[in-house]
């Protein structure tokens, strides 16, 4: 089990309510280290949890399907984003489920009545920021969308495959910058 520390942390426009001790979980079989934190925005109504956390190729699950298809028109590209979707989906929502007593604290909502849907469009109009929208049973049963609070979660996960992904990245990025120094003669 996980506790609230109580630092108030601003990152950028997103005042930090919460932040959670890391804890360990198991994603098909990997091991994920998994931070969370909570934050307010004030100029927003709606709640949205973020995830983050090692693509499905880098969890083992299966291949990135290759770029150039268009989502619907039934080509084998296609149907493989498809499922590639699918995957990531599901490991999101069980990093989500490892976490889920932590996020109803979050929210202030008993664990028993908080449920998560998936929404391309959850933080933008446009789609750039997908992200779990949650959910309240009902006592009739229906899900009604948490509203009101304002609260943001996201959730960051990391394995050996995303740390070596990401440290790649950072290499590439550092050798391309020593390059135009040398190439300024700097």
């Amino acid at each position: 089990m996980t506790v609230f520390s109580d630092s108030a942390i601003i990152i950028g426009m997103k005042d930090i309510i919460k932040t959670f001790e890391t804890h360990i979980t198991t994603v098909v079989g990997d091991r994920v280290d998994i931070s969370m934190k909570a934050g307010r925005q004030p100029y927003k109504n709606k709640s949205v949890i973020y995830v983050d956390i090692p693509y499905p190729e880098q969890l083992g699950l299966m291949d990135r399907p290759p770029y150039g298809s268009k989502k619907g028109d039934g080509t084998p590209e296609d149907k493989q984003w498809a499922e590639y979707n699918k995957v990531e989906k599901a490991t999101q929502l069980m990093v989500i489920n490892a976490c889920h007593d932590e996020i109803a604290a979050a929210y202030g909502v008993p664990p028993s009545r908080l449920r998560y849907k998936f929404s391309r469009r959850a933080g933008c109009g446009c789609g750039c920021s997908p992200g779990w929208l949650p959910h309240t049973v009902q006592s009739s049963g229906k899900l009604s969308r948490l509203t009101g609070t304002g609260v943001n979660i996201w959730i960051n996960g990391m394995n050996d495959n995303k740390r070596a992904y990401l440290d790649k990245i950072k290499a590439d990025r550092e050798a391309r910058e020593a390059e135009k120094l040398i190439g300024a003669g700097i």
